[in-house]
């Protein structure tokens, strides 16, 4: 982590409420008429198409969802609160494995499970399933690879997604926001901040920041955080805005990993077994 990450990595930390504080405080913000209207005009039009749904809601947004173990944390989070639906915000954007998310989709790396709260830095990969062919779909819409099966990539983790959690069918709804953004982005100084502004009263955004590469080094130092200052500035009031792992193992490949138990099951074999250490995935 650099040194300029590591300032970031502290304002960050504050930038967190825990889910219950989240909840009690947005009960407590949607019964302020005063605050409704503020929101509204600050939005002038601009609102999230997940705003109209007039009951509070629980976010998560990824380039495709998946069932890796960050996944499986948020959904042990957040399954007891039946009165929630969970949407699932994706953005087709071009994939290059310079970016750790996107690549972890492309190729998998699998392992057992940690207990929670153990430092993940030093688990050990024991093996890796690559979906497609790097070179052939570097610079395209994530949306648009197949996998050497023939299957898109993004209906292959969404089959799986619900096949290892049956019970989400009914409480999550996918919606396509990347050109939400870029629209938003056009009237406010930062890429995040009319999203940013959803947490204020809407919903409770889970996310679990990292600095696993340069790319999103950049992406939290110059849009993520100045997005979510703004907003504070302006209303006073923190975005809510849930930790999905603590940050003090946050900062880890691993939770985009998946167990172990997903490759039996679905058979995604490579050919020769390896195995990788978190933190330090090889770029191949």
């Amino acid at each position: 982590m650099t040194a300029t990450s590591l300032e970031d990595a502290a304002k960050l930390a504050t930038m967190y409420t825990t889910l219950p504080e989240a909840i009690l405080e947005l009960e407590r913000r949607r019964r302020d008429p005063e605050l409704q209207k503020k929101v509204r005009e600050f939005l002038d039009g601009h609102d999230h198409r997940i705003n109209t749904d007039p009951e509070p809601y629980f976010c998560y947004t990824r380039h495709i969802t998946s069932a890796n173990f960050e996944f499986d944390i948020l959904w042990n989070m957040v399954k007891e609160h039946t009165d929630y639906k969970l949407y699932l915000l994706e953005g087709s954007t071009k994939f290059v494995t310079q970016n750790m998310e996107k690549y972890f989709l492309a190729k998998m790396f699998f392992c057992k499970p940690s207990p929670p709260g153990i430092d993940t830095s030093d688990r050990q990969a024991l093996d890796t399933y690559k979906t497609c062919d790097f070179n052939s779909w570097n610079g395209k819409p994530m949306h648009d690879i197949r996998m050497d099966t023939g299957e898109l990539l993004v209906d292959f983790h969404h089959r799986i997604l619900f096949d290892e959690y049956p019970e989400t069918r009914d409480r999550i709804e996918f919606v396509e926001h990347y050109e939400w953004l870029l629209e938003a982005r056009k009237k406010y100084d930062h890429r995040y901040t009319a999203f940013f502004a959803s947490f204020i009263m809407h919903g409770i955004l889970f996310e679990n920041n990292d600095f696993l590469s340069s790319e999103e080094d950049i992406i939290i130092h110059n849009e993520i955080i100045p997005s979510y200052e703004s907003i504070y500035k302006h209303f006073g009031l923190k975005p809510l805005i849930v930790s999905i792992v603590d940050i003090s193992i946050a900062h880890s490949d691993y939770w985009l990993w998946y167990n172990w138990s997903i490759r039996e099951k679905y058979n995604l074999m490579s050919p020769n077994s390896v195995t990788h250490k978190s933190g330090k995935a090889l770029l191949e």
